[in-house]
C-alpha cells in the first residue's frame, strides 16, 4: 500500500480513510486483500493506533472492509464489482488488479502488510549507523581499490566463482580461527551482506509451513525474510542470559522447529549478550532434537568490553550451526560483502541457491577488501570503531541515567550503537513517536520488533554524537514524563478504563 499522511493538512482520520477508499476503488487493493494490522499500520505511518482502529471500524460499518477475527481485516468480497466498474476503460486499474492476482502467496505476505513485514526503506530507521563510517578507513579502502585495478585490470571486472574470491575466503577462514572457529576456505561462502545469507538459508532449508524459532524481539527484516519463505514464526523471549530456556523447552515439547535464528552477541535490538551456559544448553537441545541453528554475528566485531564469548560455531560438535558475518555492518554498509561459515555440504547447497539469483559477488570489491584486510587495515579500523562506540555509548548511558524518569528502564548495547528503553506502564511508543516528531530525537517504535503484537512499551533510541546525547535524551525524557502524567489523567479512577482520545 502507498499511504502518505501529511500533518497540518486535512485531519489525519480523513486522510487515511480517503486514501484507503481510493486504493480500493481503483483496484490497487482488490477484494480479499488483507490490510495491515492496526498496530503495524500505525507504526508505519507514525500515527495513533486509535486513529487506525476508528477508520477501520467506519469502513467495516459501511461494508467496505470485512473483519475476520484473529485472521485480520480484509477488503470486502462484494467490492469486486464496484472496483471492476470503476476500472472499466482505465487500463491502469486493470493492470493493478492483474499483477495483484498474479502475486505468489509468499510475495502477497510482503505486499499486503502481514504482521512483521517492513515499512518502505528509510535511511533514518534502518540498522546502519552513520558513525560506523570512518573517513580514514574510506581513504585507505580507496587506495586498495585503485591498486587492485592497476595490478589486476580486467581480471577483477569479469565473473568470479559464486563461492567467492579465493584469497578473501582464505583470509576469512584465518579470521574465524582467531575467534575459535576451526574452518577451511571451502567452508566459507561469500555473500552480498548478511541479508542475502538469510535469504539463501531460507530458500535452501525452509519449506512452507516449517516452524522457525527466533529470539523476540527480532529484526523485522529477518522476520520478513523467513515469512517470505513460508515459515511459521514463533518468538522465544530474550532474557538477561540471552534466551529464555524455559520458553524454549516448552516450545520444543509442542513442536520441533526446522531452524532457530539467534543473535547471541549484542542482540538487536536489546543489546543482550548470551552467556556461555545458555549457549551450551542451546547446542545440547539442537543436537538432541535435530534442528538447525543460524547464528547471526551482528554485533561480534562491535563489542568492546572484556573478552568476547566464543561463538556458538566455535564449540565442538556444532555442525548444525551456520554462522553469518558481514563487513557491511562493521566497515561500510555499501560494500555489501558478508560470509557464511558452515559444513562443506551446506556451503555447496547455499552456493547452488546463490547461483539462481546472483552469478557472483563483486570480484573487484572482494579483491579490494582482501587487500584492505591483508594489510591489517581492517583490524585497525575495528580498534578505532570500538573507541568511538565506547565514547558514544558511555555518553548515552550517562545521559539516560541523569534524565530518564525512574518508571522507565533502559539498556545501552555494549557496541554503543543504541539503547533499548522500556517505557512506564501506560505510555505507548506510538504516541511518543508522534510527540517526538520534529524534535530530532531518533527513535523506533518497539512494536516493529515483535511478531504478533506487543512491544508498545518499548522503543529503540539511536546513538548520535556524544555532544548531542545530553540534549536528545533530555528531550526524550521530558516527552516520556509528559505522556506518563497525561495518560494517568485520561484513565477513569474508578474503572481503570481509558477515556476516548481526540485526534
Amino acid at each position: 500500500m502507498f499511504l502518505c499522511i501529511q500533518r497540518g493538512k486535512a485531519p489525519i482520520r480523513r486522510q487515511l480513510r480517503d486514501q484507503l477508499e481510493a486504493l480500493i476503488r481503483e483496484g490497487a487493493l482488490p477484494p480479499g486483500t488483507r490490510l495491515p494490522s492496526s498496530r503495524v499500520l500505525a507504526g508505519i505511518l507514525r500515527i495513533s493506533r486509535n486513529t487506525v482502529l476508528e477508520v477501520y471500524d467506519s469502513l467495516v460499518a459501511e461494508g467496505i472492509l470485512e473483519p475476520a477475527g484473529a485472521a485480520g481485516t480484509f477488503v470486502a468480497a462484494h467490492r469486486a464489482q464496484a472496483a471492476g466498474a470503476a476500472g472499466r476503460g482505465e487500463q491502469r486499474g486493470d493492470c493493478a488488479a492483474g499483477w495483484q492476482a498474479a502475486l505468489s502467496a509468499a510475495a502477497r505476505r510482503l505486499t499486503t502488510g502481514a504482521p512483521g513485514t517492513t515499512p518502505p526503506y528509510d535511511p533514518g530507521t534502518d540498522g546502519t549507523c552513520a558513525h560506523w563510517w570512518d573517513e580514514r578507513s574510506a581513504e585507505e579502502f580507496r587506495l586498495c581499490l585503485n591498486g587492485v585495478l592497476r595490478r589486476a585490470g580486467l581480471a577483477v571486472l569479469g565473473y568470479a566463482p559464486p563461492e567467492g574470491y579465493g584469497p578473501l575466503r582464505e583470509w576469512i577462514s584465518g579470521y574465524m580461527r582467531d575467534r575459535g572457529i576451526r574452518v577451511s576456505p571451502r567452508e566459507v561462502l561469500i555473500v552480498n551482506g548478511a541479508q542475502q545469507a538469510l535469504d539463501l538459508v531460507s530458500r535452501t532449508f525452509i519449506d512452507p509451513g516449517d516452524l522457525v524459532l527466533v529470539q523476540e524481539p527480532v529484526d523485522p527484516n529477518v522476520a520478513a525474510c523467513f515469512r517470505h519463505a513460508g515459515a511459521e514464526l514463533r518468538g522465544i523471549p530474550v532474557s538477561p542470559s540471552g534466551l529464555d530456556l524455559q520458553s524454549l523447552a516448552t516450545a520444543l515439547t509442542e513442536r520441533v522447529p526446522k531452524l532457530v535464528y539467534l543473535v547471541p552477541t549484542l542482540h538487536r535490538p536489546t543489546g543482550v549478550t548470551m552467556d556461555l551456559a545458555t549457549r551450551l544448553r542451546l547446542l545440547e537441545c539442537a543436537r538432541h532434537h535435530g534442528f538447525l541453528v543460524l547464528e547471526d554475528a551482528f554485533g561480534d566485531e562491535l563489542c568492546y568490553p572484556g573478552h568476547l564469548v566464543p561463538p556458538l560455531k566455535a564449540h565442538a560438535g556444532s555442525g548444525q550451526v551456520m554462522y553469518v558475518g558481514s563487513m557491511s555492518r562493521s566497515l561500510f554498509p555499501g560494500i555489501r560483502i558478508g560470509w557464511v561459515v558452515a559444513d562443506p555440504d551446506v556451503i555447496l547447497a547455499l552456493g547452488a541457491a546463490k547461483r539462481t539469483s546472483d552469478r557472483c559477488s563483486s570480484p573487484l570489491l572482494q579483491a579490494a577488501l582482501y587487500e584492505f584486510c591483508r594489510r591489517g587495515l581492517y583490524r585497525r579500523h575495528l580498534a578505532r570503531l570500538r573507541r568511538v562506540s565506547r565514547a558514544r555509548g558511555d555518553a548515552l548511558a550517562a545521559a539516560l541515567e541523569r534524565h530518564l524518569p525512574p518508571r522507565a528502564s533502559w539498556h545501552v548495547t555494549d557496541g554503543g550503537t543504541s539503547a533499548w528503553i522500556t517505557l512506564p506502564p501506560g505510555v505507548d511508543c506510538l504516541r511518543l513517536l508522534d510527540a517526538a516528531d520534529g524534535t530530532g530525537v531518533r527513535i523506533e517504535p518497539g512494536l516493529r520488533y515483535f511478531l504478533n503484537g506487543g512491544g508498545t512499551r518499548h522503543l529503540r533510541l539511536k546513538c548520535g554524537e556524544p555532544s548531542r546525547a545530553e540534549t536528545e535524551v533530555a528531550s526524550l525524557a521530558a516527552l516520556i514524563t509528559f505522556l506518563d502524567t497525561h495518560e494517568a489523567t485520561l484513565r477513569d479512577p474508578v474503572r481503570g478504563e481509558e477515556k476516548p482520545k481526540e485526534e
